[in-house]
């Protein structure tokens, strides 16, 4: 078996032996377990990255946010909305679900109202999915358009 260096001139080599272990081992660990199951598989949920909001069809102002009620492991978020215009409109409610302090979506949920008669006024309600209750709970936007 070859003999290492040793005294001065060995240090380039320990150093360079040095990294490469440290690599490996911060290679290995960020990896995190190794999964038997499909590499595509995800667990927990999902948030769209993007949901198409256009300033014109802003509703928010009618929009009312209600009670944020922690239940079973879900959080729901209630409110009311109330047609202000004088046709009859479509609404798309957008809830978000954030961790605390509110820094992270963890769940996005979209309230959809296809006809709302002008000045009717309803209730609407959106629920987490299943492991978030310890959250708040964010109207993100509202928007309305007229359904004919």
């Amino acid at each position: 078996m070859p003999r290492l260096p040793r005294g001065r001139a060995a240090w380039p080599i320990y150093l360079a032996i040095a990294i490469v272990v440290v690599g490996l081992i911060i290679v290995l660990a960020t990896r995190g377990p190794s999964n038997a199951q499909d590499s595509n598989t995800t667990t927990g949920p999902t948030v769209p990255t993007t949901i198409p909001f256009d300033i014109k069809h802003n509703a928010r102002a009618d929009v009312v946010p209600g009670a944020c009620v922690p239940s079973g492991g879900r959080l729901t978020m209630s409110g009311s909305v109330m047609n202000s215009s004088q046709v009859t409109r479509r609404y798309q409610i957008v809830v978000d679900f954030t961790s605390v302090p509110g820094n992270t979506v963890l769940d996005t949920k979209i309230v959809n109202i296809a006809s709302l008669a002008s000045q009717q006024k309803i209730q609407w309600s959106a629920t987490s999915n299943a492991g978030i209750s310890n959250a708040n709970c964010v109207i993100r936007f509202a928007q309305s358009w007229p359904t004919s």
